[in-house]
């Protein structure tokens, strides 16, 4: 059926469109529909239509007045928000944490602040009440748990004195069974204490962060962590005494950081943990300073973790790192990244090169982005990323020649390297030519 409107008929249907959506407001719509006649040169009632159509389209969302959205839209948009300040695992110290902790609490009041029906959702939605701190009062601990329904929780322990620490682990291990992220800092508790937040009594936990804990704190029982194997999935030591080897612990986990150990680590501590490890995705070593302690006995040969993605070395000396590279054995499709305090990268450059050269090999794209300037180095393919930085302050013009001698796989044609040289300043900063001479030949084409 051929429909046809003339336009003031169709000029009054649009009104009558934009008002039932709208409400009678809107006072641009001559101009939407003048400008949409001219562009494109018509004078007839559809064109007017589809001009009203189009505005109903991309406008609709932004007139729509914020209390008109569902509920269900709005907890989506209020999550949103409360992720940026729900990064609790990632602080210096105490004080900070404490801060962040705030920050959390009063954006959930500025959200509760704005109408009845905000604070509303806030506080019928548990998630938004987990988070605990040691610190806390037990009017604020005890309004939080009335709120947070039977939803997982998130506890940070802190030593402002033994007892209080003391109170509060007591009053948390009756609900165990809902810890979900436990963080132990500076605690001196007793070990009959600690044993509640984790092991049978938490078998839904999730993430553990242990930091600046005395070693009798810290058991190595397998029977300790017994009950945490089925759910355990990050663990954070920070300036621990000791690293826990027992095997039930890293079973299923996926990430592990290790972060300023305060006794030197041995090889044989390493390879009991990460052979235990074999579901491992991301693997960060911090600030380990000392070297570490030869094996009093023969290793099996480097350490294969066929699911890590990711391994970071971080503010850490170049022997270290070169030691830790060669106690795993890396796959093609896991990233790296150094940060190295002495810049001494010649100490580990086999390592490099050979993964490089694997990287490369497994490639199925047909070319790879590199990235250098004074302070850092960066190739990286669609999935791996290798990079290479010293700390700010730092520089350096000469990087080792990791494509030197290169040989491409069989059948594999020539790689396209997209290459972006950077300075920071003078021109002097720029790299050195040598660095990239190991690109000039038939395997592969600059661009």
């Amino acid at each position: 059926m051929n429909l046809s409107f003339t336009l003031p008929e169709s000029k009054r249907l649009a009104n009558e469109v934009i008002a039932q959506c709208f409400g009678t407001n809107v006072n641009d719509l001559e101009l939407i529909l003048t400008r949409s006649q001219r562009v494109e040169g018509r004078q007839d009632g559809m064109a007017t239509l589809e001009a009203v159509i189009h505005y109903l389209q991309y406008n609709y969302n932004r007139l729509l007045p914020i209390d008109a959205l569902p509920d269900e839209i709005l907890l989506n948009i209020f999550k949103l928000v409360m992720e940026k300040f729900s990064t609790f695992d990632d602080y210096r110290n105490p004080s900070e944490f404490c801060e962040k902790l705030k920050l959390y609490h009063a954006a959930l009041y500025r959200l509760r602040a704005a109408c009845r029906r905000w604070c509303g959702i806030v506080v019928s939605y548990g998630p938004f009440w987990t988070v605990f701190d040691s610190r806390m009062s037990e009017k604020q601990i005890k309004l939080g748990l009335s709120r947070s329904g039977n939803a997982p929780l998130t506890l940070g322990v802190f030593k402002r004195s033994s007892n209080s620490a003391n109170r509060f682990i007591e009053r948390m291990a009756p609900l165990s069974k809902r810890f979900s992220h436990l963080i132990l800092d500076s605690v001196d508790t007793e070990v009959g204490y600690a044993s509640a937040l984790w092991g049978e009594s938490a078998p839904n936990l999730q993430q553990l962060s242990i930091r600046f804990i005395d070693v009798n704190l810290f058991p190595t029982s397998e029977s300790c962590f017994k009950g945490t194997t089925s759910s355990l999935r990050r663990l954070h030591l920070s300036s621990t005494r000791v690293v826990p080897t027992a095997q039930t612990l890293y079973d299923r986990l996926e990430e592990l950081t290790i972060d300023r150990p305060s006794q030197a680590l041995t090889v044989s501590t390493l390879d009991s943990v990460l052979r235990g490890a074999s579901r491992l995705r991301i693997l960060r070593f911090r600030l380990i300073l000392m070297p570490i302690m030869a094996p009093t006995g023969t290793l099996s040969g480097p350490i294969s973790i066929p699911s890590l993605l990711a391994i970071s070395f971080e503010m850490m000396d170049s022997f270290v790192i070169s030691q830790l590279l060669g106690l795993i054995r890396l796959s093609p499709r896991t990233s790296l990244r150094i940060v190295c305090v002495d810049m001494q990268f010649s100490s580990f450059e086999t390592y490099i090169r050979r993964h490089i050269r694997a990287v490369l090999h497994s490639m199925k794209e047909k070319s790879f982005r590199l990235n250098m300037s004074h302070n850092t180095y960066l190739l990286r393919t669609y999935y791996v990323c290798i990079s290479l930085q010293v700390p700010p302050g730092g520089g350096r013009r000469v990087w080792p020649n990791y494509f030197a001698n290169f040989s491409p796989r069989e059948g594999q044609a020539p790689i396209r390297v997209n290459l972006f040289l950077r300075t920071e300043g003078t021109s002097d900063q720029l790299p050195d030519p040598q660095s990239i001479s190991g690109l000039q030949n038939d395997f592969f084409v600059l661009m």
